[in-house]
């Protein structure tokens, strides 16, 4: 900043169509080395250049996200202005910006995006991807002007966000077709309201089970996903439940649901689970079984033994 000339240069930067543009950028804008003198005439110049007509309107976008991102005034609800007309890579700049704007710029910028013309897949993807960044926040303050390598917390789901998002995932509902959608965004549903019954889950993966012979391996993945969350759950999923994943799961990676069936219903699954060991099919789960007891038998006061087929489970 001290070779003169080097504000004219950044606004050709600026007004470049190069899709390398924010590339040239970068080692002159990033770092939380920089000094607040050194961000405030950046960031003088950045508001100087969204005037700039010549501008290109990626940069105006990054620039107006960087500048709402170290709370100069107005900035975040400007994000807004380039919003419907955006491209798909801009769309997404923004949802990775949640972190840094308020609740209502974001209900906003949700309606807004919910409004664009784009494949069901696609604003699955976005939608997921909005899910997950509405629920950070800023773990310190930001100095640096690219807004990737920030650190976040997790914190309380704001409202009129967690009901913009659910409202357009309601919306996509009946478009949705296929299990990897239908799951995708009952994903979504849960994760941001957390208050939702859990049984929404279960009945969802129960009727999909119902429906096959066997699980797909295509469609584990969204299957897991959704399995997870009973299990970061501390409610009690029905075994039977449980059980149907092992039997349908064939040659899937099984061994967390054994695990969770074990540690869920201790010693009254113990029969079903020392006939699964001499009958059951899947070596997954089987390395649950021995998973579990690994970790848990000293403290169980439980002695594990096993010759081929012939598992024990004893008191010490």
């Amino acid at each position: 900043m001290t070779v003169p000339g080097w504000e004219a240069h950044v606004q050709r930067l600026c007004r470049s169509r190069e899709a390398d543009v924010l590339r040239n950028l970068f080692p002159l804008l990033s770092g939380d080395h920089l000094s607040k003198d050194v961000v405030d005439k950046v960031a003088s110049l950045m508001g100087k250049i969204l005037d700039d007509r010549g501008i290109n309107p990626e940069v105006a976008s990054w620039i107006t996200l960087s500048l709402a991102s170290l709370n100069y005034p107005g900035m975040a609800s400007r994000t807004l202005a380039s919003l419907p007309t955006a491209s798909k890579s801009a769309m997404f700049e923004w949802v990775y910006s949640c972190g840094f704007l308020p609740d209502e710029v974001v209900v906003e910028g949700v309606r807004i995006l919910a409004a664009h013309e784009q494949g069901v897949d696609d604003a699955i993807k976005m939608i997921t991807a909005l899910a997950s960044e509405v629920g950070k926040v800023l773990a310190g303050p930001a100095h640096g002007f690219f807004l990737t390598g920030r650190s976040f917390r997790r914190r309380e789901m704001p409202s009129g966000a967690v009901g913009a998002i659910e409202a357009w995932a309601d919306a996509l509902s009946p478009d949705a077709s296929g299990f990897f959608a239908k799951a995708s965004l009952l994903e979504v549903k849960m994760r941001i309201n957390l208050s939702r019954d859990l049984s929404e889950v279960v009945a969802f993966l129960d009727s999909y089970l119902s429906s096959v012979d066997r699980i797909a391996k295509d469609d584990w993945n969204a299957f897991a996903s959704l399995l997870f969350l009973l299990d970061e759950s501390p409610k009690r999923v029905n075994p039977a439940f449980l059980w149907r994943v092992i039997q349908k799961g064939g040659d899937l990676p099984l061994s967390s649901v054994m695990e969770r069936i074990i540690r869920q219903e201790q010693d009254a699954c113990y029969p079903a689970v020392i006939d699964y060991w001499a009958n059951g099919t899947s070596a997954s789960a089987k390395f649950g079984i021995l998973n579990y007891f690994e970790d848990n038998a000293p403290r169980l006061g439980l002695i594990l033994t096993k010759e081929g087929k012939v598992l024990k489970i004893e008191k010490a």
